[in-house]
């Protein structure tokens, strides 16, 4: 501070101080109400509605209450069971192959020099297609008898499989569709992560004389640490929330083969009216939900440690 100034005074740091809080707040209430319409009033509801019995038929704030009765009722249902073994099977499977599939398709679009908007964008497409039209199309692809599927199997000299009518297989139908999904939404974010390396890592590994594996896994792969995270954790959340797909396709058969939690939670709430035990199903998927994020969160964070 030179000399001859002075500080300005208390009171007026404080009012500036406050007018900065209360611009900091007018900017960010958009953000808050649409949190709280959208994020913090639904979680409550759904919280409350888990200790009621509502059928949908009456008012939801008069609906008697029944305790934690709906939370030991889940675990005492075969079929929620059965919905909660599936979900973690298709997140384990989308958790072990969308990553690795994803940075394959990345690592592919960033050598590809010729237009490579058009690659970018067929492997977005997927991504920004409808849900629904998609899960039709899968339908007729892996259909039994008509799918074009085993019409190609047949011609390599293969037995035609029954895919989506399978026990055994209709799970692992709706994982290629998610992997069909999926893969080019997160082949972006790792492209971006891609790009986001300098070249001069490179230039010295190579005057260094290593070679594109060891390139691999001491420059790309760290330097991705912060990119993967995210991919894990988002594969993780989508493959938790997966409704579409299961219910167009399979509608959860054959013999609940391929019903997971998101499916199981509709039925129960719109096809058997059963809003509260729907409600405490959902808030055992959302605690899951936050479990896994937290893990991986861990996991990456004692992973940068070592």
């Amino acid at each position: 501070m030179k000399e001859g100034q002075t500080k300005p005074p208390e009171k007026r740091r404080k009012k500036r101080l406050e007018s900065h809080r209360l611009a900091a707040f007018l900017f960010l209430s958009p953000a808050l109400v649409f949190f709280a319409i959208f994020f913090v009033f639904p979680l409550v509801a759904t919280v409350y509605l888990s200790g009621r019995e509502w059928d949908l038929l009456g008012p939801a704030l008069e609906a008697p209450g029944v305790g934690f009765r709906h939370y030991v009722e889940i675990w005492q249902d075969d079929r929620f069971v059965k919905a909660l073994i599936n979900t973690f099977l298709y997140v384990l499977a989308c958790i072990a192959f969308m990553p690795p599939l994803a940075l394959g398709v990345a690592w592919m679009l960033n050598e590809v020099k010729v237009v490579p908007w058009f690659w970018r964008l067929l492997f977005f497409l997927p991504v920004v297609t409808s849900s629904v039209a998609m899960s039709l199309v899968w339908q007729y692809i892996f259909d039994p008898t008509y799918g074009p599927l085993n019409e190609a199997l047949k011609a390599l000299g293969l037995r035609p499989l029954g895919w989506i009518m399978d026990p055994d297989l209709s799970l692992v139908s709706l994982i290629i569709v998610s992997l069909w999904q999926g893969i080019g939404y997160h082949a972006i974010i790792y492209l971006a992560g891609l790009q986001g390396i300098p070249d001069d890592y490179y230039e010295a590994a190579t005057i260094d004389g290593a070679g594109a594996v060891r390139k691999f896994f001491h420059i790309t792969l760290p330097l991705l640490k912060p990119t993967s995270l995210f991919v894990f954790v988002m594969v993780a959340i989508n493959a938790f929330q997966a409704f579409t797909p299961f219910y167009v396709i399979t509608n959860g058969g054959p013999i609940d083969s391929s019903n997971v939690l998101g499916l199981y939670i509709y039925k129960t709430a719109f096809d058997f009216l059963n809003m509260g035990k729907a409600s405490a199903m959902a808030v055992v998927l959302f605690v899951l939900v936050v479990l896994v994020s937290v893990f991986q969160l861990r996991w990456f964070r004692r992973r940068e440690e070592f």
